[in-house]
């Protein structure tokens, strides 16, 4: 019975000292709001300013009772073996859950251990790779296999209806007629 309560006392302490930076963001916010919003009112009584004191300014949860304060660390981060009661959940059996078990187990979001300066850094190194082989793939274009047909008097434009020429044949054709028509009435 002792050494069990020195194992709570132990994992409580711990616990205090456990910094939130091991948890991604969204679970800091989490645990942060609980904790403060569920804690004991404080007073200006010298024994309520020794008791905070004394576990680091984090009083503990009211609502808790006497359930271990156990550390914010996920069980993503616990090594995998197969002697796990539970391995893929990576507990044994008998093992005190954690109060926040739901964001806390393996199930729950991933916490990555990298910092946001090297996931971006990352990122924009894929990007750059992925828009330089854009790149290369637009400058290296194949010639066409074979040569392009090309037609006389201009591509056959006027035949294909090209509005310059066009309108040029249609002033010929009036001048043209105007002289036939002076030959004509002579």
């Amino acid at each position: 019975m002792a050494a069990a309560r020195s194992l709570v006392a132990a994992a409580a302490a711990s616990a205090r000292r456990t910094p939130l930076a091991v948890l991604p963001a969204f679970h800091q916010r989490a645990f942060t709001t609980s904790r403060a919003s569920l804690a004991e009112p404080t007073s200006t009584s010298a024994s309520s300013t020794s008791s905070s004191s004394s576990n680091n300014g984090i009083n503990k949860d009211p609502q808790l009772g006497d359930y271990p304060d156990l550390p914010l660390v996920s069980l993503q981060h616990r090594r995998w073996s197969p002697n796990w009661w539970d391995p893929q959940e990576k507990r044994n059996f008998g093992e005190t859950l954690h109060e926040q078990h739901d964001a806390m187990s393996v199930w729950a979001p991933d916490a990555h251990a990298l910092p946001a300066s090297t996931a971006l850094f990352q990122f924009a190194l894929a990007g750059l790779a992925m828009t330089a082989f854009a790149g290369m793939v637009y400058l290296t274009k194949f010639e066409r296999p074979a040569v392009p047909r090309t037609y006389p008097r201009d591509g056959l434009r006027a035949e294909m209806g090209g509005t310059e020429l066009a309108a040029l044949s249609d002033a010929e054709t009036e001048e043209g007629g105007e002289e036939e028509d002076a030959e004509d009435s002579e």
